[in-house]
This record gives structure tokens, sequence and C-alpha cells, in this order.
């Protein structure tokens, strides 16, 4: 697999970094476990400069919770954005989220209910979780 990511394969970069992020679980320090998060931030940028869905996703991920990179929510709200593009609902559902509470991305509820609407459209298990979000957000457009 390492191979593979290493002569550009998106999905194997993308592979890689799930197991360098798992190897955080024998970090023996904080340094280590940070070194961890670090290099996988690295591998998932190199699959999601590719288009690669789950790098997208895992990347904006460490950067919301600071995990390897500096936090830093627009970032994290940029790559939502280009997963949330190509169709992955979990993507479009936490960018609706971050445009409800402004975080990342300018406060917009009509945003976060087009993102919500667009999550809840796609069969999945969580479809009634976004569809919920998308209502409560609906609530707050039309004030009632």
């Amino acid at each position: 697999m390492l191979a593979k990511a290493n002569a550009g394969d998106a999905a194997s970069q993308c592979l890689w970094a799930i197991v360098v992020a798992a190897g955080n679980r024998q970090a023996r320090n904080a340094k280590q476990l940070a070194a961890d998060y670090q290099q996988a931030a690295e591998w998932y940028r190199k699959a999601a400069e590719k288009g690669d869905i789950g790098g997208e996703t895992r990347l904006a991920a460490l950067y919301r919770d600071g995990r390897g990179l500096a936090r830093d929510m627009a970032q994290a709200a940029e790559w939502y954005r280009k997963a949330a593009e190509q169709g992955d609902a979990t993507a479009q559902a936490t960018l609706g989220v971050l445009y409800s509470m402004g975080q990342g991305v300018p406060h917009d509820d009509v945003e976060a209910y087009y993102w919500l609407d667009l999550a809840a459209s796609a069969k999945g298990p969580n479809q009634e979780k976004y569809a919920a979000n998308r209502q409560m957000i609906g609530t707050h457009i039309t004030g009632r």
C-alpha cells in the first residue's frame, strides 16, 4: 500500500494516512501522537488534492479538531465544501452545520438549509438526522 501511495494513488494515500493516524494508539507521549497526526495530515492532503473525498473529509476533520495541524475552521470548511460539492452527504451536512453556527464560514441559515437539504435527500443511516437539522434551520428562516 505504501508503494502505491508513494506512486501517487489517491486511494492508497488516504488508506496509508488512516494507518498512520491509527498508529497513534501506540504513541508513548503527546509529541509522538502529534507527529502521527501531522504525518497523516500530509497523506490526507495528497489524496485530497487529487479530489479524493475521503482525503478531503479527513483532512477537514483534522483542521476542525486541531490534530496534526493548527485548528483552522476556515480550512476545515473549505475541505468539507470540496467533498460536499462531489455529493458526499456527511460533508454536506457538516458544511450545513458550519454555516448554521458561523464556524469557518459566515453565519447563513439559508446556506445551512441548502447543504442540509442536499444531505437529507441522500439515502443513508443519517438521513433522518440531516432532515431534522434541516427542519430546525428552516424554522430560523421562516420564524416559525
